[in-house]
């Protein structure tokens, strides 16, 4: 007769781990115990591996709760899985007080560890616990590779420190460390944030040197920046080196690239754009379509902001308060006062929530169509509502009368 020990328990518990059967893994444990076999620290690891990769953290807690009222002996390995698992849902709290339980038991740091726990600070927002635990690493004898350094890369991505991960991957370049995607992505994303388009150009730049491929996430980064920075032409060049390097563009980069042609009122370009997203069947949004809305309403072109108000109200109606301002404003370009007073009704009807922008247009049309009593009218539905601009909405509404 086969008899089946812990050992076996151990290789399917690993393989549920691989497999984030974390259920499974529950199922098996409590066979064991059935069974009165005795599960060991291997077991109870390899348990709590399963549910950190289902991002079940509470689960794997649970078991080494369990395994703790047992008297089975925790290592570095039974501590990796359980702050792994605290890192992939941000419990940068937990994952702190592990790391602490660890040095108490004299358990051994290592990279896997402290670079979770890194890891579970940045997602959790706390980018300079991150920076804190990852110079403590320094003075430690834990090895410092690329995952830990991406980890760090990441969490100041999350915090919008862009100087502090050019500093890192300075750092990676002069302890010749491999520099991955991770790498450059975190720091071109914190680049993106803060809008430094330059630095976000050069990092593209390098990873080509570095021979690291561009993915898409780094192009939609790059262009986001390029955007941000009103410099819409080194935008529309990374958009069309995609292509080049064989990068298939998805909803995120036209979005992307369209904004930034909006910001410098290129409406042309807008509209070419969200006409290759048909061609090329990449689905298009409701932030592709008020972007080029947006395009030709600042470059004073209301009735191709109003066709498309028009289109892709058709198509999907779903436009929110941002659409309406556009289609307002665009009326109020076009002194189409009747229609900019039917827009609003038609956002009361769908219950899309007004704002101080939307007023002013609103307010601004009817000026421009002079006629001060549909705006003395618009200006007194503001009574009770606490909206910003006040004085805009007066001055409009004195520069209305005033005319009529």
């Amino acid at each position: 007769r086969y008899e089946v020990n812990p050992f076996h328990f151990g290789a399917v518990l690993d393989a549920c781990a691989k497999t984030c059967t974390w259920t499974n893994a529950l199922q098996l444990l409590r066979t064991m115990t059935q069974s009165r076999m005795e599960s060991n620290t291997i077991t109870y690891s390899a348990a709590m591996s399963a549910c950190g990769k289902a991002s079940e953290w509470e689960q794997a807690l649970q078991f080494f709760s369990i395994m703790l009222r047992n008297q089975v002996e925790s290592n570095v390995i039974t501590f990796s899985a359980l702050i792994s698992a605290c890192e992939k849902v941000g419990e940068w709290e937990r994952g702190l007080h592990l790391l602490a339980s660890m040095v108490r038991s004299e358990v051994e740091l290592n990279t896997v560890t402290c670079s979770a726990a890194i890891s579970a600070c940045g997602k959790g927002g706390q980018w300079e616990k991150a920076l804190q635990l990852f110079s403590e690493t320094a003075k430690s004898r834990v090895e410092r590779n690329t995952i830990m350094f991406n980890a760090a890369l990441s969490a100041y991505e999350k915090g919008s420190e862009w100087e502090k991960t050019l500093c890192l991957l300075g750092m990676m370049a002069r302890n010749k460390m491999e520099m991955d995607a991770i790498s450059f992505n975190a720091a071109i994303a914190a680049c993106e944030e803060s809008g430094k388009w330059a630095k976000a150009v050069e990092l593209c730049s390098a990873m080509t040197q570095n021979k690291v491929k561009l993915e898409i996430f780094t192009f939609s980064a790059a262009i986001s920046a390029c955007g941000k920075g009103s410099n819409w032409e080194k935008a529309c060049h990374l958009f069309s080196r995609m292509a080049r390097s064989r990068v298939e563009a998805n909803t995120t980069t036209f979005n992307a690239t369209i904004s930034a042609c909006e910001k410098s009122s290129e409406w042309k370009r807008a509209l070419h754009l969200l006409s290759a997203m048909a061609w090329n069947k990449v689905q298009s949004d409701r932030i592709s379509w008020n972007a080029v809305m947006s395009a030709c309403e600042k470059a004073s072109r209301w009735e191709k902001a109003l066709y498309l108000w028009d289109v892709q109200d058709r198509i999907n109606s779903n436009a929110n308060s941002i659409t309406f301002s556009v289609a307002i404003s665009a009326c109020g370009k076009g002194c189409e006062w009747e229609r900019a007073l039917h827009l609003h009704s038609l956002m009361v009807q769908r219950e899309v929530e007004s704002n101080a922008t939307i007023f002013n247009a609103l307010i601004s049309a009817c000026e421009k169509g002079n006629d001060w009593t549909k705006a003395l009218k618009v200006f007194d539905g503001l009574a009770g509502r606490k909206l910003e601009s006040k004085k805009i909405y007066v001055n409009e509404v004195i520069s209305a009368s005033t005319n009529g």
